[in-house]
């Protein structure tokens, strides 16, 4: 889920050097986009949305009630924050407290800006950077900081990220994600991406060398069978 408005709220009220909401919607769709799958990108507005598994929507800052009553009828998972609905549209703070989301009882009670040198360790290992929020609330923990903060909490099919993760972790935490809502994804090495069609399967490499590939089996789906998948530079030269 992408919206214009939550990227003119960055720009007129930045918060922390380095938050950005174009570049937190863009961080999730290159990890989307690595994890071999088709995107829909779709506004906050949308309706119908009952033909989606799994919706991402990091950092919507402003989501009305009719648009939660959307994502909640949907019956997808899916994935908010950070700074999701953390302001009205008077650019108040809501009266709840942020999320406010329906059907997660979830305050966020505390926020703090991280410098560009610093991070927020996590207890498997991973990173926080830029924005990080102190979540209170009735859900299940699946990821917390070295200090026992929680990170990323669950309540039925929502989730919530308090904060930017690293590249290593939103990688693994979008294949989880992915794997519970039983959408099937295929890790691209650097610079091959992958498009689905009805009839097709392609993969286009945008890296400066050819990929072995394995992929032959994919040639009864529709997809153009070779070992090796050239630059798109040699492709386009042929």
């Amino acid at each position: 889920m992408f919206d214009y408005e939550s990227q003119w709220a960055s720009e007129i009220q930045p918060q922390g050097q380095g938050f950005d909401y174009f570049d937190l919607a863009f961080h999730y769709y290159k990890a989307l986009r690595a994890a071999g799958v088709n995107i829909d990108i779709i506004s906050p507005n949308a309706t119908n949305l009952s033909r989606f598994d799994l919706i991402f929507a990091p950092g919507v800052v402003t989501l009305t009630k009719a648009q939660q009553f959307q994502l909640g009828k949907s019956q997808a998972k899916i994935v908010l924050g950070p700074k999701t609905n953390a302001k009205t549209n008077e650019f108040g703070f809501p009266k709840n407290l942020a999320p406010d989301f329906a059907g997660l009882p979830l305050q966020i009670k505390n926020v703090e800006t991280i410098r560009p040198s610093a991070h927020v360790p996590l207890a498997n290992g991973g990173k926080i950077l830029h924005w990080f929020e102190h979540l209170e609330g009735d859900c299940v923990t699946l990821e917390e900081t070295e200090s026992g903060l929680p990170a990323i909490v669950e309540k039925d099919n929502l989730i919530y990220c308090a904060g930017w993760l690293d590249d290593p972790s939103l990688t693994q935490f979008v294949a989880r994600q992915m794997d519970a809502a039983g959408v099937a994804m295929e890790q691209m090495p650097e610079g091959l991406r992958r498009r689905e069609t009805s009839h097709h399967v392609i993969y286009m490499n945008y890296s400066p060398e050819p990929h072995q590939s394995s992929w032959r089996d994919h040639h009864a789906s529709g997809c153009l069978s070779a070992e090796k998948i050239a630059t798109a530079e040699q492709f386009l030269a042929l």
